[in-house]
């Protein structure tokens, strides 16, 4: 162990310790006060600080952070992994990063730094974030006009469509004009989570004019959603009364602003700070002067949530509110608990959850989740090693975590959007974990709804990877192929209903044209496909609404399918009618907002095809009839669901002579295969595959 003294600037020095792979409990509980977690900022951004005597670079949000958390009476002892840990020492790094989950989870308390208050105003959207906007903007306004061309050219119900998603555009969207919403300096404040509290919450009400210390109101807002208050009793969420009629308060919206940036801190988009504000026993949230309990804010918003999904849902426009803090906050919690409860947690779920978070080293966007992970399927934990490259930290884990779960889980994940921009010699089967990517709403299809199909009739995975991890080699069985792909897919997320009504109008005439079966058997076949054959449940297991939790279909569900038709004026769509009684352990009916929920998440990124073995299904978006010709669906032994495959041509795999080579492009739904059926005759019938 040795004791570093950073800082020799005015009040008390900061001692920062560094552990050995022998530190000991003993260490840990007497010398280390709390560990620091936060955003690292830019390599170029850099400032010296006083270490030892000697000079050493740290980043500015670093430097921002120790002069900030100093104790005034007395030495503060922090670890801080950017300087305990020799970053240039590739061996070293690798066995301290083995040593952090020991560190967080036996400090006493982590720190979770925000980031400083800035010296001048600053705008909530920078200038870069406006022009990357508005350039979207004009791509998208682009494609679109050049699609509604192709429609209108088609003639018929193509043109009909176009005018009808022409219409539904109009006033969509306008350019982002002038905001002269400012973020400034803050008062000092301690949030304490409990009755200490009321004071401060009270001059909070009666200063409803303090829009510069719009900051301060953020954390009054999270504040007052942890009391457990309803929404339209905290006056953050509440619309106001003001000349010309009624709107939105520069109060009210300058709050919830500031809260959305105060989200929006790099911290929140960083991987290493998920495993540093789940392990501690306890944190604090630190911005500048501002201290706030981490629990205040895990139970300001699952307060928010329970209360938004029941007895408040009614508040005007409180759907549309603290969209990031639902998103993430969450999740969090959610891996704490499960690791609570002793539930395993594989890194597959993990790689899944997080793949949006960013490092600056691309391996540690597999590293940093490692001490999250506590189901290695009885072998044991990957180690860390930096002397190797992103490739083959990338490649080797999805080896690893296949051959040890028996499982091809880890292959299912949402379509990569630059398929052009990934990694150099990286096959299409290995996640390109490099890139952040957002799941686009489809997390809850891969976490409760695949967990539901058995397509591989429960045999396990076995591959082989040849040419250096460049060729993954299983045995599968070709089922079907793309007969006919909707060229719709985007617009069932549009926020203009008429757009996603007619995207689900083309679909089932596409299924009318292309079917020779009954019209009760037909569309039975339709809602089951769209809504994946499953339905959300409408009982509440967790903090959060229960959308997201799923159970298998029933015939009994068509009943509620057909209200929802009803609800959307879609009779096109209407299946028999059921009179069954509600699966064994469902609390009663499904409301329209489950079963839309359910279609949404089930056709997010996908397109709407027919098989040439006439079978209803939906497949990745870039999946197409011919590419020059049809993409394939197989079924492999380890597999939930059916995976799309596109053929590269016949090459050269080493040892083995010519074959055909196929790039993974995903998996899909595909009506009627989905329990096992496909693996008829599979031992008579498989096929070597090889997927580069």
């Amino acid at each position: 162990m040795a004791i570093y003294t950073p800082l020799s600037a005015s009040d008390r020095e900061i001692r920062l310790l560094l552990l050995d792979a022998g530190s000991d409990d003993d260490v840990l509980r007497c010398n280390l006060d709390v560990a620091l977690s936060y955003a690292w900022g830019s390599r170029s951004d850099r400032v010296d600080i006083e270490l030892n005597g000697e000079p050493f670079s740290i980043t500015r949000n670093l430097h921002a952070a120790l002069k900030r958390l100093r104790y005034r009476d007395k030495t503060r002892t922090l670890w801080v992994d950017a300087v305990c840990i020799d970053q240039a020492d590739n061996n070293e790094k690798a066995v301290q990063v083995a040593l952090m989950s020991d560190i967080y989870s036996r400090t006493a308390r982590c720190l979770i730094w925000l980031g400083e208050e800035p010296d001048v105003p600053v705008p909530t959207v920078s200038p870069d974030q406006a022009q990357k906007v508005n350039d979207l903007i004009l791509e998208t306004d682009k494609f679109l006009a050049g699609l509604m061309e192709q429609f209108e050219q088609g003639g018929g119900e193509m043109a009909g469509f176009a005018d009808t998603l022409r219409q539904s555009m109009q006033g969509a969207h306008k350019d982002i004009g002038p905001d002269d919403f400012r973020i400034t300096r803050t008062r000092p404040c301690s949030w304490y989570g409990d009755g200490r509290d009321i004071a401060t919450l009270d001059a909070a009400a009666t200063d409803p004019g303090s829009v510069q210390d719009s900051i301060f109101h953020a954390f009054a807002l999270f504040r007052m959603l942890a009391q457990d208050r309803h929404l339209d009793q905290i006056p953050y969420l509440q619309q106001e009364e003001t000349e010309g009629g009624s709107s939105i308060g520069t109060y009210n919206t300058n709050a919830r602003r500031a809260a959305h940036w105060l989200a929006s801190r790099d911290w929140w988009s960083r991987v290493w700070t998920v495993q540093e504000c789940i392990l501690p026993r306890e944190s604090t949230v630190v911005y500048g002067p501002v201290e706030t309990p981490w629990r205040c804010l895990l139970d300001g918003i699952l307060n928010f949530l329970r209360h938004r999904d029941s007895c408040c849902a009614t508040v005007s426009g409180v759907h549309d509110m603290l969209n990031f803090h639902v998103e993430t906050l969450p999740e969090l919690r959610a891996i704490r608990q499960l690791r609570d409860a002793g539930v395993p947690i594989s890194l597959t779920h993990l790689l899944r959850k997080f793949r949006q978070r960013d490092a600056s080293n691309h391996r540690d966007k597999v590293y940093a989740l490692l001490p999250l992970v506590t189901e290695w399927y009885g072998g044991g934990p990957l180690a860390p090693s930096y002397s190797k490259s992103v490739v083959q930290v990338y490649t080797e884990t999805m080896v690893s975590m296949i051959r040890a779960s028996r499982s091809l889980d880890i292959l299912y994940r949402p379509p990569e959007a630059n398929v052009d921009k990934r990694l150099p010699g990286l096959p299409t089967w290995v996640l390109d974990l490099s890139h952040p990517l957002a799941a686009g709403g489809t997390l809850d299809r891969f976490e409760y709804q695949l967990p539901l199909y058995n397509a591989s009739a429960g045999t396990p995975a076995q591959i082989e990877v040849l040419d250096n991890g460049k060729i993954l080699a299983l045995e599968g069985l070709r089922i079907d192929r793309i007969k006919r792909a909707s060229t719709f897919q985007a617009y069932l997320h549009s926020v203009h209903q008429d757009s996603w009504k007619d995207t689900l109008k083309w679909w089932a005439a596409v299924a009318e044209e292309e079917l020779d079966a009954s019209a009760d058997g037909r569309l039975d076949a339709f809602w089951r496909t769209i809504c994946g054959d499953t339905v959300a449940t409408t009982s509440p297991h967790s903090d959060t609404a229960a959308l997201t939790l799923r159970r298998a279909a029933s015939s009994y569900d068509q009943s509620d399918f057909n209200k929802w038709c009803a609800v959307n004026d879609l009779p096109e769509l209407v299946s028999g009618l059921s009179t069954l009684s509600p699966p064994e352990g469902d609390d009663g009916p499904n409301l329209g907002g489950a079963i839309s929920h359910v279609i949404r998440a089930t056709t997010q990124q996908r397109r709407f095809i027919i098989s040439q073995g006439n079978r209803m299904g939906l497949v990745p978006n870039i999946a197409v009839k011919e590419f020059p010709e049809p993409d394939e669906i197989f079924v492999f032994p380890g597999g939930k669901a059916p995976i799309i495959l596109r053929s590269v041509g016949v090459k050269e795999i080493p040892g083995r002579g010519a074959s055909t080579c196929y790039t993974l492009l995903g998996e899909c739904y595909l009506h009627g295969v989905m329990n096992g059926e496909g693996m008829q005759g599979f031992e008579s019938e498989k096929q070597t595959v090889y997927i580069v």
